[in-house]
């Protein structure tokens, strides 16, 4: 999958469609396949992490993103 090169809601639409075609099309479950898309996406594409580090001068927590 070219998951860099497609928007994220092009990518789960397309994979929400997938899974209802697999599931036999059940009517009034659209919600539940767009969710597990949605999961299924942001476990491929994590977000980077945030770096916390402190400002030994001041003693401050910065956050960087």
């Amino acid at each position: 999958m070219e998951l860099l090169n497609q928007g994220r809601d092009d990518w789960i639409a397309r994979r929400a469609y997938d899974l209802w075609e697999h599931a036999g099309r059940p009517f009034g479950h659209e919600a539940d396949h767009w969710d597990q898309a949605s999961i299924e996406y942001d476990l491929a594409n994590p977000l980077p992490a945030k770096k916390a580090v402190t400002d030994e001068g001041s003693r401050r927590l910065t956050i960087l993103r």
